[in-house]
């Protein structure tokens, strides 16, 4: 019906379409001389405009057109993107060879190019952006409707002459006329004079932000429009054009904003419904997109445009080809909560409708590989690889593929033994699989792993039959019941049973074996009764934590840093986004807030940061920390430095009273449309040397504080005598967080650890992390690590008890000796015991 109604339409009003005019050279006049020259010029004006409106008229009359002559044009075209299949690029030219009448006038003098495909929310949002372009840049200025007489309005304001008014609505209508014969650069140097005679013309500011929109200068379009909304912050007109200018250029979230404020205020707004739909739609938003572009249609039956978007729209959602897109991404989401048997099954819907749809055989592939299914994730693997591709997107995920379908191999042929690949895969390897670079070097430098059929002929390639006995479910059982504890109540963070497996078996580990060390050095103690205690047991205990990660999540490349090329961990630094273009990373952004503040702190403190190339801004000059100071967003803080620049953190020194470890690097970089604010962690020899001698400091330490003379000889039921131990273990946990020694899963093991310290010191966490709170953010951005140890003490003491039923496990080692059993193990939540 509503193809019918739009078809109707479009019988009785066709698409406008939009001359394009050469920008002409036009010599400016001053103020004084304009208001001189008023007669005069005003009568060569309406003449122009006269013959103007002729040549339009004649113009659109070749075309076919009907267009309203009250209105001014904006000389733009933008192509009809009704389709994606018919789209390449859409081109917004606002030039011509000065004849009026022609059908294909543009040059490439003054030719804007913007492309309307959002990024990966959806390509249904990216497609019915692309129809919003035939609406164009000619709604800036045809929604005047309650403006109408704004064109010839003048600002007579006490303490002005007559003549500055006159000479002000001349620079107008001059250049509005401008405007409209397309000469958008010599039509913003008029309403610079207007500017400049009356700094509080309102319809000034908001001209030339139309004109410098018309030449895609959009952070002047937006500055122009927002001084204007400064005179007049509930002009319907202003928050209409401004919210469409952000819209055309991207800023999605903008265009919300100012649109939401517009319909607030004028409900019967079709133009900012319409608007409004396509901007929520391209953030993905489809039922709050719908509603406002049903809004818009019932407004007016008529609108053309509205019932064009609202169809396209629904042909986009109705894509048969979209299917493959949504059963990958609903397999995505069960991949995130560890359900791998039912994302193989929804990728495998989708395969069979696309079956060469990458994102869905890559994903299928390590989701085999997850459970032990080693011939079906290299089959998958080789299937991505074999794949011809059209985007650097897909080429990574073909990178990868090949990765992961090396690191299948050499899981397959350690199945019954065990896996520590930390020595037995080549740190180059490792390297170009946390780059995703190009396996070529690979290839030429490194020793392939055996195929498949190899392991199978020794035998060491089989289906893992696991039997789940008591004693293996009763360790289970404990492990979930330990595990789920690491779980953060944040957006982003999905529930994941196996990794809560994954992270229960570590943590029991780790207080089997560290228990083990301090009995032995309680028995040193008590024997020698003299001097510190020393132990190197440091590393191996989080080494141990990492198999069952990499066993359970094989996509996520959890190595060591130190164990990679020298000249990979002489310059390597985890990056973790929290604004991302445009976008809000959902995990990351709630820190947002808190990390601009202590950017801020730290400005504040060093008087400057550094650029791309490391080198010193000074920022203590010309008011600069002031206007840091008030800075409200990264966009501010980064306008107040004027260049990409990261700064460093500190963490203060436990073993070196009065030193000053280096913590994260806050950095802002500019990019095409928005910012990319983030943490980077750089991974450098010499602070790796000063992190590891706190790290030993703060294992001793907890070693001293629980085999020492004091604890041992307390009672076992006094547990306050026990804040010394548990002070010990946050201190460490605080210098593992900044330390960032993994290229993944930092946060998770640090928590793993903190968990098995306490339960080898015989106090368990019944608890939960609570809402909102993730923990390595908050070792990250304090300086100091007392200051760390108070704020996660008041959630965590009260939520420990003592306990020694954790003795009663059996050994993990032994229960699950070989890789096999442990990928078994993760993988069968609902075998039966037996």
């Amino acid at each position: 019906m509503e193809l019918e109604e739009l078809l109707t339409l479009g019988s009785k009003d066709q698409t406008n379409k939009f001359d394009k005019h050469v920008v002409e050279s036009t010599p400016s006049l001053s103020p004084l001389e304009l208001a001189s020259q008023v007669d005069e010029e005003s009568s060569k004006v309406q003449s122009n405009k006269n013959n103007m409106s002729k040549g339009m008229k004649s113009y659109r009359k070749l075309n076919g057109q009907l267009e309203d002559e009250s209105k001014p044009y904006y000389n733009l075209e933008m192509s009809n993107g009704f389709s994606e299949e018919s789209r390449q690029s859409e081109k917004f030219n606002g030039n011509t060879n000065g004849i009026l009448g022609g059908t294909d006038i543009m040059s490439n003098d003054t030719r804007l190019e913007l492309s309307l495909s959002c990024s990966n929310t959806s390509s249904c949002s990216s497609d019915v952006t692309d129809v919003s372009t035939e609406m164009g840049m000619k709604s800036i200025q045809n929604n005047n409707t309650g403006d109408k007489d704004k064109r010839s309005k003048k600002f007579c304001i006490t303490g002005i002459s007559k003549n500055i008014s006159i000479s002000v609505d001349f620079c107008l209508s001059r250049g509005i006329a401008e405007v409209n014969e397309g000469r958008y650069g010599h039509a913003i140097s008029i309403f610079d004079q207007a500017i400049q005679v009356n700094p509080s013309a309102v319809e000034a500011w908001k001209r030339r932000g139309q004109a410098r929109a018309a030449l895609v200068s959009s952070a002047e379009a937006i500055s122009d429009l927002t001084k204007a909304l400064d005179f007049e912050p509930n002009s319907v007109d202003i928050l209409h054009e401004r919210g469409i200018i952000n819209f055309m250029f991207k800023d999605y979230d903008a265009a919300i904003e100012d649109l939401s404020s517009c319909v607030n205020l004028d409900k019967n707004n079709k133009s900012a419904h319409t608007y409004l739909g396509l901007a929520l739609s391209s953030i993905g938003e489809y039922r709050r997109a719908k509603e406002a572009l049903m809004k818009a249609v019932q407004l007016d039956q008529n609108f053309l445009e509205a019932w064009a978007h609202l169809t396209q729209f629904y042909h986009e959602l109705a894509k048969p080809a979209r299917f493959a897109k949504v059963y990958h991404l609903y397999g995505l989401l069960l991949h995130g909560m560890g359900d791998h048997r039912r994302a193989i099954k929804e990728l495998s819907t989708g395969l069979s409708i696309e079956n060469t749809n990458i994102e869905c055989l890559y994903l299928r592939g390590s989701c085999y590989h997850a459970i032990g299914d080693y011939v079906a994730a290299v089959s998958d693997y080789d299937a991505v690889l074999d794949l011809e591709l059209d985007s650097v997107d897909k080429f990574v995920l073909q990178c990868l593929a090949f990765y992961q379908k090396e690191i299948a191999l050499y899981t397959a042929s350690k199945v019954n033994s065990e896996f520590h690949w930390f020595g037995d895969v080549n740190p180059l390897f490792k390297e170009y699989w946390c780059k995703r670079l190009h396996p070529k070097n690979v290839c030429e430098k490194v020793y392939r792993q055996p195929p498949l059929h190899d392991s199978m002929r020794n035998g060491k390639l089989k289906k893992q039959d696991f039997v789940l006995t008591k004693q293996k479910a009763a360790l289970l059982l404990a492990a979930d019941l330990i595990g789920r504890k690491i779980q953060y109540d944040c957006p982003g963070f999905l529930p994941n049973r196996p990794q809560h497996g994954m992270a229960g078996l570590a943590a029991i580990e780790i207080a089997q074996k560290v228990s083990k060390v301090w009995r032995s050095l309680q028995v040193k103690w008590r024997n020698a009764k003299k001097g510190p205690l020393k132990s190197s047991k440091r590393t191996r205990r989080r080494e141990r934590t990492n198999p069952p990660r990499q066993n359970r999540e094989p996509c996520d490349p959890v190595v060591w840093v130190n164990k990679l090329s020298e000249e990979f961990n002489a310059g390597f630094g985890s990056n973790t986004p929290m604004i991302l273009g445009k976008a809000k990373v959902v995990r990351y952004y709630p820190n947002y807030e808190r990390t601009l503040n202590v950017a801020k702190m730290v400005i504040k403190e060093k008087h400057h940061v550094h650029n791309k190339k490391d080198e010193i801004i000074d920022l203590s000059k010309e008011g600069k920390l002031e206007e840091i100071m008030d800075a409200n967003s990264c966009s501010d803080l980064y306008k107040a430095v004027g260049e990409d620049f990261w700064l460093a953190t500190w963490c203060n020194s436990t073993a070196f009273e009065g030193k000053q470890l280096e913590g994260t690097r806050i950095t802002a970089v500019k990019m095409e449309h928005g910012f990319n604010f983030a943490i980077r962690t750089p991974w450098t020899p010499a602070r790796s040397e000063d992190f590891d001698a706190e790290m030993r400091t703060a294992w001793e330490n907890l070693c001293n504080t629980f085999c020492g003379e004091n604890y041992v000889s307390t009672d076992f039921d006094d547990f306050d005598v026990r804040e010394d131990v548990r002070d010990a273990v946050l201190r460490m946990t605080c210098y593992w967080y900044n330390f960032m020694l993994l290229a993944r899963g930092t946060a998770a093991i640090g928590f793993i650890v903190l968990l098995g310290l306490l339960l080898a010191a015989n106090m368990d966490f019944t608890g939960s992390i609570p809402k909102g709170l993730q923990v390595d953010w908050v070792a990250i951005l304090n300086f100091e690590p007392s200051t760390f140890i108070d704020s996660v003490k008041s959630w965590l003491y009260p939520s420990l008890s003592v306990s020694i039923s954790w003795k009663d496990y059996p050994d993990v080692v032994s229960t699950f000796p070989t890789t096999g059993s442990v990928v078994a193990a993760l993988s069968h939540h609902d075998d039966k015991v037996v």
